[in-house]
């Protein structure tokens, strides 16, 4: 009698799936989103300048440090935001379905910014504390939006 009235179990698992897709979608999304600009400060504020550099100094030799970033960042955000958009849309809708890519190219371009990042502070040394703060944040982001990544392309998979 279910199968009949909601049709065989694979249909149903893909509704469902789909469903769970555009919920981790948004909620992957407004994650990145929020914390993003933590990490970001932390990563402003170890960054190396001289002592009368004010904030505008600091951005710009944090930007510096990884010439590659500001082009992550502006692959990252735009797909996060698109993402937050497109998950809360209409089920089925042509929006909803840009959901899963989006937030899958945000998590491709947050992990590859925390690499360089990283990589950047183990070449160069650990010069101090908040630089250590920084590299803690983007190692913990980065195993999140790696975590959330794989669930999201699981359930991208399942609701095929």
């Amino acid at each position: 009698m279910a199968i009949g009235e909601s049709g065989p179990p694979g249909v149903v698992a893909a509704a469902f799936a789909r469903q769970l897709l555009a919920e981790s979608a948004h909620r992957v999304a407004l994650g990145l989103l929020c914390v993003g600009p933590l990490v970001g400060m932390l990563w402003v504020g170890a960054a190396p300048v001289g002592s009368g550099a004010g904030w505008a100094g600091r951005v710009g030799a944090a930007l510096a440090a990884v010439p590659a970033y500001p082009v992550l960042l502006a692959v990252a955000v735009p797909a996060a935001v698109l993402a937050l958009a497109a998950g809360r849309r209409r089920a089925g809708s042509r929006v909803e379905r840009l959901a899963a890519p989006a937030v899958q190219a945000a998590v491709l371009a947050c992990v590859a910014g925390d690499v360089l990042l990283l990589g950047t502070v183990l070449v160069a040394g650990v010069p101090g504390g908040l630089a250590l703060l920084a590299a803690a944040g983007s190692g913990l982001r980065l195993s999140a939006a790696a975590l959330a990544g794989r669930q999201v392309a699981r359930l991208a998979a399942a609701s095929r």
